[in-house]
Protein backbone atom coordinates (compact mmCIF):
# COMPACT_ATOMS: atom_id res chain seq x y z
CA UNK A 1 0.00 0.00 0.00
CA UNK A 2 1.69 3.24 -0.71
CA UNK A 3 1.97 6.33 1.18
CA UNK A 4 -1.00 7.89 0.17
CA UNK A 5 -3.22 5.49 0.26
CA UNK A 6 -1.98 4.63 3.88
CA UNK A 7 -2.56 8.74 4.44
CA UNK A 8 -6.04 8.54 3.03
CA UNK A 9 -7.19 5.76 5.15
CA UNK A 10 -6.09 7.18 7.91
CA UNK A 11 -8.04 10.58 7.46
CA UNK A 12 -11.11 8.32 6.61
CA UNK A 13 -10.74 6.62 9.84
CA UNK A 14 -10.17 9.82 11.81
CA UNK A 15 -13.17 11.64 10.38
CA UNK A 16 -15.34 8.99 10.67
CA UNK A 17 -14.34 8.00 14.21
CA UNK A 18 -15.04 11.58 14.82
CA UNK A 19 -18.45 11.16 12.98
CA UNK A 20 -19.61 8.08 14.95
CA UNK A 21 -18.51 9.95 18.52
CA UNK A 22 -20.31 13.11 16.89
CA UNK A 23 -23.48 10.83 16.94
CA UNK A 24 -23.34 9.39 19.87
CA UNK A 25 -22.60 12.16 21.56
CA UNK A 26 -25.77 13.86 20.52
CA UNK A 27 -28.04 11.25 20.68
CA UNK A 28 -27.15 10.88 24.67
CA UNK A 29 -27.86 15.08 24.93
CA UNK A 30 -30.93 14.47 23.00
CA UNK A 31 -32.21 11.95 25.60
CA UNK A 32 -31.09 13.79 28.80
CA UNK A 33 -32.66 17.14 26.84
CA UNK A 34 -35.94 15.48 26.27
CA UNK A 35 -38.84 16.61 28.58
CA UNK A 36 -38.48 14.12 31.54
CA UNK A 37 -42.41 13.04 33.02
CA UNK A 38 -42.80 11.06 36.20
CA UNK A 39 -44.34 7.57 34.93
CA UNK A 40 -47.25 5.90 36.39
CA UNK A 41 -46.45 4.37 39.54
CA UNK A 42 -43.30 6.05 39.99
CA UNK A 43 -42.65 8.14 43.34
CA UNK A 44 -41.82 11.55 43.05
CA UNK A 45 -38.87 12.82 45.01
CA UNK A 46 -39.98 16.76 45.82
CA UNK A 47 -37.62 18.70 47.89
CA UNK A 48 -37.96 18.66 51.56
CA UNK A 49 -39.62 21.28 54.04
CA UNK A 50 -38.51 24.82 52.81
CA UNK A 51 -36.15 26.67 55.02
CA UNK A 52 -38.68 29.77 54.52
CA UNK A 53 -41.87 30.72 52.87
CA UNK A 54 -42.88 34.31 51.50
CA UNK A 55 -46.51 35.62 50.15
CA UNK A 56 -48.33 34.28 52.95
CA UNK A 57 -46.91 30.20 52.31
CA UNK A 58 -46.79 30.86 48.27
CA UNK A 59 -43.58 30.38 47.85
CA UNK A 60 -41.30 28.16 49.27
CA UNK A 61 -37.25 29.05 49.41
CA UNK A 62 -34.61 26.87 49.83
CA UNK A 63 -31.55 29.42 50.81
CA UNK A 64 -27.75 28.37 50.15
CA UNK A 65 -28.81 24.70 48.11
CA UNK A 66 -26.60 22.77 48.42
CA UNK A 67 -23.51 24.99 49.67
CA UNK A 68 -20.46 24.40 49.95
CA UNK A 69 -19.58 26.88 52.41
CA UNK A 70 -17.13 29.69 51.69
CA UNK A 71 -13.12 29.52 52.52
CA UNK A 72 -11.50 31.80 54.50
CA UNK A 73 -9.63 33.00 51.66
CA UNK A 74 -13.10 33.79 49.98
CA UNK A 75 -15.45 35.55 51.72
CA UNK A 76 -14.44 39.08 53.68
CA UNK A 77 -17.29 41.32 54.97
CA UNK A 78 -16.38 44.20 53.46
CA UNK A 79 -17.00 43.33 49.71
CA UNK A 80 -19.40 43.79 46.93
CA UNK A 81 -21.73 40.66 46.37
CA UNK A 82 -22.80 40.07 42.85
CA UNK A 83 -27.21 39.50 42.64
CA UNK A 84 -28.94 37.86 39.78
CA UNK A 85 -31.89 35.84 39.53
CA UNK A 86 -33.61 33.91 36.56
CA UNK A 87 -34.81 30.84 35.68
CA UNK A 88 -33.28 27.54 34.98
CA UNK A 89 -32.85 28.31 31.38
CA UNK A 90 -30.60 31.76 31.88
CA UNK A 91 -27.90 29.18 34.34
CA UNK A 92 -25.15 29.25 31.57
CA UNK A 93 -24.96 32.52 32.00
CA UNK A 94 -22.70 31.96 35.08
CA UNK A 95 -20.04 30.37 33.49
CA UNK A 96 -19.80 33.70 31.25
CA UNK A 97 -20.25 36.52 34.27
CA UNK A 98 -17.69 34.50 36.67
CA UNK A 99 -14.82 34.99 34.44
CA UNK A 100 -15.14 39.05 34.94
CA UNK A 101 -16.43 38.79 38.67
CA UNK A 102 -13.94 37.20 40.53
CA UNK A 103 -16.04 37.71 44.16
CA UNK A 104 -19.13 36.38 45.89
CA UNK A 105 -22.24 36.15 43.50
CA UNK A 106 -25.91 35.38 44.98
CA UNK A 107 -28.59 33.77 42.50
CA UNK A 108 -31.65 32.72 43.12
CA UNK A 109 -33.20 30.57 40.65
CA UNK A 110 -36.89 29.71 40.06
CA UNK A 111 -37.54 26.09 39.64
CA UNK A 112 -40.97 24.56 40.00
CA UNK A 113 -41.74 21.10 38.97
CA UNK A 114 -38.97 18.99 37.00
CA UNK A 115 -36.68 22.32 36.93
CA UNK A 116 -35.85 21.23 40.50
CA UNK A 117 -33.98 18.45 38.62
CA UNK A 118 -32.42 20.17 36.22
CA UNK A 119 -31.13 22.66 38.47
CA UNK A 120 -30.31 20.05 40.69
CA UNK A 121 -27.82 18.69 37.91
CA UNK A 122 -27.00 21.64 36.85
CA UNK A 123 -25.24 22.62 39.77
CA UNK A 124 -23.46 19.98 40.42
CA UNK A 125 -21.59 20.22 36.80
CA UNK A 126 -21.00 23.82 37.27
CA UNK A 127 -19.33 23.51 40.40
CA UNK A 128 -17.74 20.71 39.25
CA UNK A 129 -15.96 21.91 36.01
CA UNK A 130 -15.85 25.37 37.10
CA UNK A 131 -13.89 26.23 40.02
CA UNK A 132 -14.56 30.32 40.31
CA UNK A 133 -18.27 29.32 40.31
CA UNK A 134 -17.52 26.58 43.16
CA UNK A 135 -15.67 29.35 44.95
CA UNK A 136 -17.83 32.36 44.54
CA UNK A 137 -21.59 31.32 43.62
CA UNK A 138 -24.30 30.34 46.30
CA UNK A 139 -27.78 28.92 44.51
CA UNK A 140 -31.02 29.57 46.39
CA UNK A 141 -34.07 27.66 44.95
CA UNK A 142 -38.03 29.54 44.94
CA UNK A 143 -40.84 27.51 43.67
CA UNK A 144 -44.67 28.11 44.60
CA UNK A 145 -45.97 25.67 46.89
CA UNK A 146 -48.60 24.78 44.04
CA UNK A 147 -45.82 22.86 42.39
CA UNK A 148 -43.16 22.16 44.44
CA UNK A 149 -39.92 21.32 42.94
CA UNK A 150 -39.40 17.67 41.57
CA UNK A 151 -36.15 16.74 42.22
CA UNK A 152 -37.04 12.66 40.82
CA UNK A 153 -35.43 12.93 37.40
CA UNK A 154 -31.65 13.77 38.96
CA UNK A 155 -28.50 12.57 37.56
CA UNK A 156 -28.84 13.07 33.84
CA UNK A 157 -25.53 15.29 34.01
CA UNK A 158 -23.26 12.28 35.33
CA UNK A 159 -21.37 11.39 32.88
CA UNK A 160 -21.27 14.55 30.75
CA UNK A 161 -17.84 16.55 30.04
CA UNK A 162 -17.55 19.89 30.38
CA UNK A 163 -18.41 20.84 26.95
CA UNK A 164 -21.42 18.54 27.13
CA UNK A 165 -22.47 20.31 30.33
CA UNK A 166 -22.32 23.66 28.65
CA UNK A 167 -24.50 22.76 25.92
CA UNK A 168 -26.96 20.95 27.88
CA UNK A 169 -27.40 24.46 29.69
CA UNK A 170 -27.45 25.97 26.13
CA UNK A 171 -30.15 23.70 24.99
CA UNK A 172 -32.68 24.22 28.02
CA UNK A 173 -34.70 27.18 26.28
CA UNK A 174 -38.41 25.67 27.71
CA UNK A 175 -38.35 25.59 31.12
CA UNK A 176 -41.45 23.37 33.46
CA UNK A 177 -42.30 26.30 34.50
CA UNK A 178 -42.68 27.94 31.15
CA UNK A 179 -45.05 25.02 30.02
CA UNK A 180 -47.27 25.11 33.02
CA UNK A 181 -47.78 28.77 32.58
CA UNK A 182 -46.55 29.74 36.07
CA UNK A 183 -45.64 33.45 36.51
CA UNK A 184 -42.19 34.62 37.48
CA UNK A 185 -42.31 36.41 40.54
CA UNK A 186 -39.43 38.95 39.38
CA UNK A 187 -39.38 40.80 43.11
CA UNK A 188 -39.49 38.04 45.25
CA UNK A 189 -36.98 36.32 43.24
CA UNK A 190 -34.77 39.80 43.38
CA UNK A 191 -35.07 39.69 47.37
CA UNK A 192 -34.32 36.10 47.90
CA UNK A 193 -31.06 36.71 46.29
CA UNK A 194 -30.44 39.47 48.49
CA UNK A 195 -31.11 38.32 51.60
CA UNK A 196 -28.18 35.18 50.71
CA UNK A 197 -25.84 38.48 50.42
CA UNK A 198 -23.15 38.20 53.25
CA UNK A 199 -21.23 41.34 52.52
CA UNK A 200 -21.75 44.88 53.26
CA UNK A 201 -22.84 46.19 49.33
CA UNK A 202 -24.39 44.56 46.78
CA UNK A 203 -24.86 44.99 43.11
CA UNK A 204 -28.07 44.05 41.46
CA UNK A 205 -27.92 43.05 37.45
CA UNK A 206 -30.02 41.05 35.46
CA UNK A 207 -28.59 37.69 34.35
CA UNK A 208 -28.40 38.65 30.91
CA UNK A 209 -25.64 41.55 32.10
CA UNK A 210 -22.15 40.92 32.19
CA UNK A 211 -20.04 43.15 34.58
CA UNK A 212 -16.66 44.50 33.05
CA UNK A 213 -13.58 42.99 34.11
CA UNK A 214 -11.54 44.70 37.23
CA UNK A 215 -14.94 46.01 38.15
CA UNK A 216 -15.67 44.29 41.49
CA UNK A 217 -11.60 45.96 42.28
CA UNK A 218 -12.51 49.11 41.37
CA UNK A 219 -15.61 49.47 42.82
CA UNK A 220 -13.79 48.18 46.37
CA UNK A 221 -11.28 51.18 46.11
CA UNK A 222 -14.22 53.28 45.64
CA UNK A 223 -16.12 52.25 48.15
CA UNK A 224 -12.89 52.44 50.72
CA UNK A 225 -12.35 55.51 49.98
CA UNK A 226 -15.77 56.97 50.37
CA UNK A 227 -15.46 55.15 54.03
CA UNK A 228 -12.18 57.00 54.30
CA UNK A 229 -13.14 60.65 52.79
CA UNK A 230 -16.39 60.86 54.43
CA UNK A 231 -17.01 61.29 58.38
CA UNK A 232 -21.00 61.17 58.18
CA UNK A 233 -20.21 58.11 55.94
CA UNK A 234 -23.28 56.57 58.26
CA UNK A 235 -25.75 59.12 58.04
CA UNK A 236 -25.96 58.26 54.00
CA UNK A 237 -26.20 54.47 53.47
CA UNK A 238 -28.98 55.68 51.53
CA UNK A 239 -27.21 56.71 48.69
CA UNK A 240 -27.17 54.79 45.08
CA UNK A 241 -24.25 54.36 43.47
CA UNK A 242 -25.40 54.24 39.36
CA UNK A 243 -23.82 52.25 36.66
CA UNK A 244 -24.70 53.03 33.41
CA UNK A 245 -25.42 50.55 31.06
CA UNK A 246 -25.23 50.01 27.36
CA UNK A 247 -25.85 47.90 23.99
CA UNK A 248 -22.91 47.43 21.65
CA UNK A 249 -23.39 45.82 18.37
CA UNK A 250 -21.13 42.97 18.18
CA UNK A 251 -19.13 44.73 15.26
CA UNK A 252 -18.23 47.56 17.27
CA UNK A 253 -15.13 45.28 18.56
CA UNK A 254 -13.96 44.81 21.92
CA UNK A 255 -14.99 47.80 24.29
CA UNK A 256 -11.71 48.35 26.60
CA UNK A 257 -12.27 51.86 28.17
CA UNK A 258 -14.63 54.74 27.96
CA UNK A 259 -12.69 56.51 24.57
CA UNK A 260 -13.88 52.94 22.91
CA UNK A 261 -17.26 53.45 24.36
CA UNK A 262 -17.67 56.92 22.68
CA UNK A 263 -16.33 56.25 19.93
CA UNK A 264 -18.74 53.35 19.57
CA UNK A 265 -21.59 55.46 20.78
CA UNK A 266 -20.78 58.19 17.84
CA UNK A 267 -20.82 55.81 14.83
CA UNK A 268 -24.21 54.59 16.54
CA UNK A 269 -22.69 51.15 17.59
CA UNK A 270 -23.43 51.80 21.04
CA UNK A 271 -26.71 52.97 22.77
CA UNK A 272 -27.83 53.22 26.31
CA UNK A 273 -29.78 49.98 27.43
CA UNK A 274 -33.41 49.63 26.53
CA UNK A 275 -33.47 52.68 24.54
CA UNK A 276 -36.30 51.53 22.27
CA UNK A 277 -38.35 48.97 24.57
CA UNK A 278 -38.15 51.73 27.73
CA UNK A 279 -36.40 54.83 26.99
CA UNK A 280 -37.91 56.91 30.34
CA UNK A 281 -36.01 53.69 32.76
CA UNK A 282 -32.46 55.00 32.30
CA UNK A 283 -33.25 58.34 30.93
CA UNK A 284 -32.09 60.04 33.86
CA UNK A 285 -28.68 58.54 34.01
CA UNK A 286 -27.83 61.19 31.13
CA UNK A 287 -25.52 58.95 29.65
CA UNK A 288 -24.10 62.17 27.45
CA UNK A 289 -23.63 63.66 30.87
CA UNK A 290 -21.70 60.89 31.51
CA UNK A 291 -19.53 61.12 28.65
CA UNK A 292 -18.78 64.57 29.05
CA UNK A 293 -18.14 64.24 33.10
CA UNK A 294 -14.84 63.68 32.19
CA UNK A 295 -12.47 63.57 29.17
CA UNK A 296 -9.37 62.35 30.40
CA UNK A 297 -8.86 58.46 29.16
CA UNK A 298 -5.74 58.16 32.07
CA UNK A 299 -8.53 57.87 34.64
CA UNK A 300 -8.42 54.35 36.15
CA UNK A 301 -9.79 54.73 39.71
CA UNK A 302 -13.95 55.48 39.97
CA UNK A 303 -15.34 58.61 42.02
CA UNK A 304 -18.55 60.17 41.37
CA UNK A 305 -19.22 62.32 38.38
CA UNK A 306 -22.22 64.25 39.84
CA UNK A 307 -25.58 63.94 41.73
CA UNK A 308 -29.43 63.11 40.66
CA UNK A 309 -32.57 63.45 42.73
CA UNK A 310 -34.91 60.07 42.21
CA UNK A 311 -37.17 60.29 39.02
CA UNK A 312 -39.95 58.31 38.66
CA UNK A 313 -39.80 55.26 36.04
CA UNK A 314 -36.00 55.47 36.80
CA UNK A 315 -35.33 51.81 36.85
CA UNK A 316 -31.03 51.70 36.98
CA UNK A 317 -28.79 49.48 37.69
CA UNK A 318 -26.55 50.45 41.23
CA UNK A 319 -24.76 49.58 44.04
CA UNK A 320 -25.81 50.03 47.59
CA UNK A 321 -25.45 48.91 51.11
CA UNK A 322 -26.69 45.54 51.63
CA UNK A 323 -28.89 46.58 54.49
CA UNK A 324 -31.11 48.30 51.94
CA UNK A 325 -35.26 48.10 52.00
CA UNK A 326 -36.90 45.22 49.77
CA UNK A 327 -38.34 45.27 46.81
CA UNK A 328 -42.56 45.29 46.96
CA UNK A 329 -43.42 41.37 46.28
CA UNK A 330 -47.08 41.71 45.82
CA UNK A 331 -45.92 43.44 42.61
CA UNK A 332 -45.26 40.19 40.16
CA UNK A 333 -45.70 40.91 36.63
CA UNK A 334 -42.76 42.76 34.68
CA UNK A 335 -42.62 46.27 33.99
CA UNK A 336 -41.65 48.93 36.53
CA UNK A 337 -41.36 46.22 38.94
CA UNK A 338 -37.84 47.16 40.20
CA UNK A 339 -39.42 50.78 41.03
CA UNK A 340 -41.60 49.58 44.17
CA UNK A 341 -39.83 49.55 47.46
CA UNK A 342 -41.22 48.64 50.64
CA UNK A 343 -39.61 52.41 51.82
CA UNK A 344 -38.20 55.15 49.58
CA UNK A 345 -34.78 55.08 48.81
CA UNK A 346 -33.18 59.05 48.87
CA UNK A 347 -31.19 60.92 47.00
CA UNK A 348 -29.65 58.40 44.63
CA UNK A 349 -26.35 59.56 43.58
CA UNK A 350 -24.65 59.05 39.67
CA UNK A 351 -21.13 57.59 40.18
CA UNK A 352 -18.62 57.23 36.89
CA UNK A 353 -17.16 54.38 36.49
CA UNK A 354 -13.75 52.90 34.90
CA UNK A 355 -13.25 52.96 31.64
CA UNK A 356 -13.93 49.22 30.72
CA UNK A 357 -17.84 48.19 30.29
CA UNK A 358 -19.51 44.67 30.36
CA UNK A 359 -21.53 42.50 27.78
CA UNK A 360 -24.94 41.30 27.39
CA UNK A 361 -25.57 38.05 25.64
CA UNK A 362 -26.22 38.77 21.46
CA UNK A 363 -29.57 39.47 21.02
CA UNK A 364 -30.81 41.27 17.62
CA UNK A 365 -27.08 41.56 16.97
CA UNK A 366 -26.54 43.94 19.93
CA UNK A 367 -25.05 43.29 22.95
CA UNK A 368 -25.67 44.94 26.55
CA UNK A 369 -22.87 46.57 28.28
CA UNK A 370 -22.82 47.04 32.21
CA UNK A 371 -20.10 50.23 32.64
Amino acid sequence: MSRTRKAGFIICFLIGSQLVRFCLENMFLYEATSEDTIKPGKAERVLPAASEYTQGSRYGIHYFYKSEGFGNENWNPYDVTLVLHGSVDRLHRLIEITRVWRGPISMSVFAPAQDASFLDDAIDGLRLCWTSIRKTTSFHIVYPTTAKGNTSNIGSFVYLSCKDIIRRLRRKVKTDAAEKSIPYPHNVMRNVAHKGVITSHVLHIDADLKPTGHLRDRLLEFLKLRTQTNNQYQARQKDLYILPVFEVRHEAGPIRNKTDLFSAFEKRQARPYMQELCPQCHKATNHELWFRSSSSTNITALHTSYTVRNIREWEPYFVSVRKRPHLDERITSYGHDRLVHRRILASPRIQKQSNHVPERKKQKRTKNKLL
